[in-house]
């Protein structure tokens, strides 16, 4: 037998509160066939003569649940694997993730861990032929909670949460995006961050609503790293998106928009601004973390005619930009509420499919357009701030839509029309809990890219080639809450029928999308929408008609393949 050393052999020691994070990065990997996979942060070839180890220092005996992050194709999935700490021994089945690229992160039980130095060992429980074991990222080990170190009985303690509003609103004029290149002139009302930080007693996870149009994914990359490598932030846990107003001003480089839509950003993008962007961003998911205070959360549903579907068929079946009041449209509101231990609201995330163009190409204000007013009238109304998170709102418009102002689009309104939906939805949530466990994921999904499309350098992590034909590497994140909620978002403008059908058959009965998430990829249509061409098929997708299928595909087998209660815990309120 050859053995490998792949990286230096570290000692971990736990972190201030105790948990050991047994990162490949940290391990020693032994064995003819396992390797680091860098680019995954992960041993991967893992066969049966094959194991990884830690040198652990441990301050204090005690007993430890452990978590682990891997991925296997479904094929592959359900050999055995031991991990040895001293004497005692935890041992599992690789259970599925769905695919290679596919992580998760799971508990697998508990183990008892001695004072003192000691290698921590993970390896197959049994030989195999054929195959690979998994993908190991990580094994986390979290110390249980006893009475001595937490007095309360209860989980009430261990849930924790905040909320922090960062005003980016540019004190200069500034280039708009969204429709054609123009600058502002004026200020109608003022643009946010809103961030929402969560801590389940193992796990911080960050929610980030901004009001601006889109950024390049590799924008979002660039702040994960930053907080990834600064502050030990995972970025499977941060979440950025935008509310997708038409009236703010542009943050970072142009990434695919500039291949779409090059004619619009004939200059240089305002360096100054976008870094006072990323600072506060930063600034506000620190402060929030440092804020954390015990929590308890709800969930329920609403309902708003504030959208419309706006692919306009005419008699040839050619689409344009138009009303279609026939057309698909999704109007529910999809609602979690945090509380504090007293039961005053910190902060609603509410999930609402718009675009933000009430507000067309003729004004030049900055503003939130429909969903920054909603979110300022609900947070006067309720006394907390509201995270608006946009949907699969591909195809669907404002009902009122590019106005040349604000009162000849009626953008007051909309304060009614889903401000007002938003605060009911709010009032039929009459239970809240401390028991919440977070458990987030990620996958990749490899499906083809339209023939002939440019791609711009800043995303060649985002595109393959696979046997001759190239590829969109669409990253998509989840995020599972207690057993009955489950979010899901990617960065792309999807239409509305997909996210429709996914939470239809998802097995969690809260089941949200966040569109434009950590970036913009253009377009994702339905297949049947490339029958009527139109601006989103022909104009600012990377995508071709398999697309459809190869997302739906990819999320509901990641949602189906986790654990889940036959009842679900948290249902409030009636469904719309």
């Amino acid at each position: 037998m050859s053995i490998t050393f792949f990286q230096n052999h570290l000692l971990v020691r736990s972190e201030p509160d105790g948990i050991f994070r047994l990162s490949a990065e940290k391990g020693k990997a032994i064995g003819p066939d396992i390797k680091y996979m860098p680019e995954w942060k992960a041993f991967g070839w893992f066969r049966s003569k094959d194991r990884v180890e830690w040198d652990v220092l441990v301050k204090n005996s005690g007993e430890y649940d452990v978590f682990l992050e891997w991925s296997v194709s479904d094929e592959e999935a359900g050999k055995p694997f031991v991990l040895i700490a001293g004497r005692k021994e935890l041992k599992n089945k690789v259970a599925k993730t769905g695919s290679w690229e596919t992580f998760k992160s799971i508990k697998i039980g508990s183990i008892r861990l001695s004072k003192g130095r000691q290698s921590v060992i993970f390896k197959p429980a049994s030989e195999f032929t054929e195959g690979a074991l998994l993908d190991l990222r990580e094994v986390k080990l979290v110390p249980l909670r006893t009475k001595a170190l937490a007095p309360k009985s209860s989980t009430e303690s261990e849930f924790r949460a905040a909320v922090v509003k960062k005003n980016i609103t540019p004190s200069d004029t500034q280039y708009l995006l969204g429709y054609g290149e123009r600058k502002s002139e004026s200020i109608h009302d003022s643009i946010f961050h809103r961030i929402v930080a969560m801590d389940d007693g193992t796990k911080q996870f960050f929610i980030i609503s901004t009001d601006i149009c889109l950024f390049s994914p590799s924008e979002y990359d660039k702040v994960a790293h930053k907080l990834q490598k600064k502050h030990g932030i995972e970025p499977v846990d941060v979440w950025w998106t935008v509310t997708h107003t038409h009236s703010a001003p542009e943050v970072g480089v142009p990434g695919i928009y500039g291949t779409y839509r090059g004619e619009r950003i004939q200059h240089k993008v305002d360096s100054d601004y976008t870094a006072m962007v990323e600072e506060k961003l930063i600034e506000g998911i620190l402060e929030a973390r440092k804020n954390l205070e015990p929590a308890r959360l709800g969930v329920g549903w609403g309902f708003s005619r504030a959208n419309i579907n706006r692919r306009a068929i005419d008699v040839n079946g050619k689409a344009s930009l138009g009303m279609n009041p026939d057309g698909a449209v999704d109007r529910r509101i999809g609602l979690m509420r945090i509380d504090n231990a007293d039961g005053k609201t910190l902060a609603l995330i509410s999930n609402y499919a718009i675009h933000g163009t009430v507000l067309g190409g003729e004004s030049l204000a900055i503003s939130g357009d429909a969903p920054g007013i909603v979110s300022e009238y609900v947070e006067q109304e309720i006394g907390a701030p509201l995270l608006f998170i946009n949907g699969a709102a591909g195809n669907i418009a404002p009902i009122y839509s590019v106005y040349p102002n604000p009162r000849s689009g009626h953008l007051g309104e909309f304060r009614v029309l889903l401000g007002d939906k938003i605060i009911e939805a709010n009032q039929k949530i009459v239970s809240t809990t401390t028991d919440v466990l977070l458990n987030s994921g990620a996958m990749v999904v490899e499906t083809p890219r339209k023939p002939d499309l440019g791609w711009p350098s800043d995303l060649d992590a985002y595109t393959s080639t696979k046997n001759g034909d190239k590829m969109v590497k669409l990253p998509v994140r989840f995020l599972t809450i207690n057993n009955d909620i489950a979010l899901w978002g990617a960065p792309v403008e999807l239409f509305n029928e997909i996210s429709n059908e996914i939470r239809n058959r998802s097995p969690f009965f809260y089941t949200f999308f966040f569109g434009y998430t950590n970036g913009w990829l253009g377009y994702l249509p339905t297949a049947s929408a490339w029958s009527h061409g139109g601006y989103e098929v022909e104009r600012v997708s990377p995508f071709t008609s398999s697309a459809e299928i190869d997302l739906t595909q990819a999320v509901l087998g990641y949602l189906e393949g986790l654990e889940k209660t036959k009842k679900p815990v948290l249902h409030s309120g009636k469904e719309n």
